[in-house]
């Protein structure tokens, strides 16, 4: 099954692999051993240095779309380029809130793409 996760999270590459942030690695790694390797769209960037607070999640990761501006996000610049890319995939998963995963999500719908939301949230700003 070929999974396309849309998430407002960043991962980082450095020397070839990629790594997030410790919260979001396991949140990964949870996707990676239900569905398998994963392909992302998301924030990414280069970095010179990697930290502690960083796992690598290079097994998890197949083919990465670079977002690198939020305007252009905002403005649905990558609407076109997403409606394309989704029609190889089985499912469709988008971590909300971000722009991007709503816009996903909108794009699947019209598609008729199985897709499916994990929203977000803080408990304490529910109350």
């Amino acid at each position: 099954m070929k999974v396309f996760l849309v998430s407002g999270f960043r991962i980082v590459e450095y020397n070839g692999k990629y790594y997030a942030k410790n919260q979001y690695a396991e949140i990964i790694k949870r996707y990676y051993n239900a569905f398998g390797q994963l392909d992302f769209c998301c924030r990414t960037e280069s970095i010179d240095l990697i930290t502690s607070d960083y796992k690598d999640i290079s097994e998890c990761v197949g083919i990465t779309i670079y977002i690198n501006s939020f305007i252009k996000s905002l403005l649905g610049i990558y609407n076109l380029r997403i409606q394309k890319i989704i029609k190889e995939y089985d499912l469709i998963i988008v971590r909300c809130p971000d722009i991007l995963a709503f816009q996903t999500a909108i794009v699947a719908k019209k598609e008729k793409k199985p897709y499916f939301v994990e929203v977000m949230g803080c408990t304490w700003d529910a109350l």
